[in-house]
Parts: structure tokens; sequence; C-alpha cells
């Protein structure tokens, strides 16, 4: 079976290790590296670039999971120093479990401490529609105006720039699709309507994919399978198995986790936990070092309230002319607001003001005085509630906070 994605090295260290299961399709089709880069270097792109690695898969390791975290983070930046053109986006750290679990957590917190930029997978709950993000509702309101018009990717930026929207992951969205829309469409003029319609299927998408922000991608490997990136980083944790039967599905699931890599693969392997697959892995193919990166880190943990955390109405209850409105649309992405409880309910805070509630089901899951930031502001119409409460509401639309806490592990 050919491989039209990873490199030679990749390839073999992978075979080798789901050589060992018993019961796999294409049991007797090792997968080789397709026709066309047969002779290209074994080592792929980074063959003649890395000194240190050739393009071998290297095998990192360290000791502890924050040595782990610190040894990904300065390796994905020497191999950016080495390959100018990896962007951010190219890169995975993929993991057994997920993001509320430590391995992911901790590299997030080192990763936001070196300001380098990621994307982060929405565990159940927390999706939010991103056709009312206040961002993607400006445009749509604004293509609405337009909607007899005709336009090219230039005008379309032109009109994002008049909106004056505040820079951040959800303005950027939006650039990227008007790129991609550029590419697709050979930059000619078309009706609006043509590209609303482009931009309702891609946000949708994008919804379902349960995501935010542009960046290296952080998620489990189960998450990513169909996806491919030229640099992969597999985490080591969780990896052991206690029952043997459970052994061939983990190491398939490694595997899988082996072959999102194009070009270059970094396994990690801690000291402090039983990883069985490493040891299978093509001596030829890898290069094993081991690491005890300097540095530090505050570890922290993360939790996003949802649309099912909030009570959603909450700024609806106010006239259009009260100050609570004026302060949420001055908030933008990654402001920093603070949770605040009393016998009555707990709210969220901006400059000392309440601008949000949390539902009567989420009050006292979170603790008084969590810090947090805002995810995204979300446009809110009184039709979008039950019937029976919209004569609560003293204005026809508002705009409700996603919040992220943050605080100190």
């Amino acid at each position: 079976v050919q491989n039209y994605r990873s490199s030679g090295y990749i390839i073999n260290a992978a075979n080798s290790l789901i050589a060992r299961n018993r019961d796999r399709m294409k049991t007797e089709q090792a997968i080789a590296i397709n026709d066309a880069r047969k002779g290209l270097p074994a080592g792929g792109v980074l063959a003649g670039r890395d000194p240190v690695s050739r393009g071998k898969v290297q095998l990192l390791a360290c000791r502890t999971i924050g040595a782990q975290t610190l040894a990904v983070v300065q390796e994905l930046k020497r191999l950016k120093r080495l390959w100018p053109e990896l962007r951010w986006t190219d890169c995975a750290i993929l993991a057994r479990h997920g993001i509320g679990k430590p391995e992911l957590t901790h590299m997030r917190s080192a990763l936001e401490d070196e300001h380098i930029p990621i994307s982060l997978p929405l565990e159940t709950g927390q999706s939010f529609p991103l056709l009312r993000i206040r961002e993607s509702d400006a445009l749509l309101c604004h293509l609405d105006r337009q909607r007899e018009a005709l336009m090219d990717a230039e005008r379309l930026r032109d009109w994002i720039a008049e909106l004056n929207l505040a820079p951040g992951p959800w303005s950027n969205k939006l650039g990227t699709l008007v790129e991609s829309w550029e590419a697709e469409t050979g930059g000619v003029e078309l009706p609006v309507s043509a590209f609303s319609a482009y931009l309702v299927d891609a946000l949708r998408e994008a919804g379902r994919e349960q995501r935010r922000g542009e960046g290296v991608h952080l998620g489990t490997v189960h998450g990513a399978k169909g996806l491919e990136f030229p640099l992969v980083v597999l985490l080591d944790g969780g990896w052991q198995t206690r029952h043997q039967n459970d052994r061939e599905e983990e190491r398939r699931l490694f595997y899988v986790g082996m072959t999102r890599a194009r070009d270059s693969l970094v396994v990690c392997r801690r000291q402090d936990v039983q990883n069985p697959h490493i040891e299978l892995l093509a001596e030829e193919a890898c290069l094993e070092r081991s690491v005890s990166p300097p540095g530090q880190y505050l570890p922290k943990r993360y939790q996003v309230l949802g649309m099912r955390d909030l009570y959603l109405n909450y700024a609806g209850q106010f006239a259009p002319e009260h100050t609570i409105h004026t302060v949420l649309s001055r908030l933008n992405t990654g402001d920093p607001v603070v949770l605040k409880s009393d016998q009555r309910g707990t709210k969220i805070f901006s400059h000392d003001l309440p601008i949000a509630a949390l539902s009567n089901k989420a009050h006292g899951r979170h603790g008084y005085g969590h810090s947090g930031r805002v995810v995204a502001m979300v446009q809110r119409r009184r039709d979008d509630g039950d019937e029976a409460y919209r004569d609560r509401c003293r204005c026809e639309a508002w705009e409700v906070p996603l919040v992220e806490l943050v605080w100190n592990a």
C-alpha cells in the first residue's frame, strides 16, 4: 500500500510498530513510500537541513512531564529556525488523552508562556455558534446590505477594514477565509451572495470541527485521524495498557499518530511512565537523544464556560441605554474578566460591573474570584429564547461574553 504523505524514515518506523499486530487489515502489505518519492532522501526535507536528526524519527528521552513539555517547546523552536517556511499551523502536538489531561494542559501552559499561537479543541458542552460571533455577524450583516453588488477579494478586504474589527483569532479567521475564497475563485468579481454562502458553509464546517484559535494544533491522536501535518510531536503519557487484549488497539492508535506526520516526527519518551510502543520502533529509522532542557513555565488549569453554563438573557434584561451594553461592546477576545458569587448567583465582572451571569446549574461549580479571559463575543437576539421569556427582555439584541477561566495548577 503506497503512502503519499510520510517520509521514508517515518514509514519505516511506523511499519516496524504495526507489524507486531496479528489482527491487522492488510497484514501482508506494509505501507511504502509512493513511487513518485522513491528517489528522495529517507529523511525528507530535513535530511540536508537538520544536522542533529538528518530527518530521522527523533526519540526525545526525558524524565518527567515538565521536562517533556520544555523539550518539545525547545525542539519546535529549533526546527522552525532550520525550516523557515514551517508555519505554526503546520505543527501538531498529539497526546493519548484530551485537552483536560496533564500532557496537553502542560503543553498549552508552556506554549502560551512563549507566546506561540495554538489551536485548541472544544470539549463537549463548550461549543458556540461561529455564525453569531461578533466578527462573523458583523460581516454577514454588511454583506446582506450589499447583497445586490458585485465584489472581488480586494473589495471584500476593504469592507472588512471598514468594519474596524478588533484584531484577534476571529478576525484572523475571516482573513483566512477570504484568502481561501480568492484562491478558489481566482480573484474574479462575483455576486456578494456567492461569498455569503461560502462564508456560512465554512463557518458551519469549522463549528463541526469544534476548535478555536490558529496555530500549533493541540489534540488527541484519535481526533487527528484523517489529518496530516509537516511536523508532528507525539507526547508520552497514558499509553500503558492494563490488559493484553488492549495492546494491539493501543498500538494501532500510536501508529495512527505517527503516520499523521509528513516530514518530521518527534516521539517523546518519559522515564516516569511506561510506553510499550517505543521499544518496537526500528532503530535504523530513529535517533534517540536524552534531553534536560533549561527553563521553566507555570502550569495552569483551564475551563471554558459554554453556552449551557450561562444565563443567556442576562444582558437582555437591561434597556439599550444601560451601561452594560457599552461595556460589552468594548470587550474583545482576550480581555480579562473575574467571576464573583453571592447568595443570588455567580456573575462575570468586567471593571467591577456585572456583564453576564452563570446559569442555575453552573452556579457553585466555579470558585469565587477565579479570573478568566474572553474567548468570543456572541450576538444574542430576543427571538432566540423561549417565547415564554421574551417579555422579560428590554432590548432586541445584546452580546454574551463566552469566557475561559484560568488558574494556577
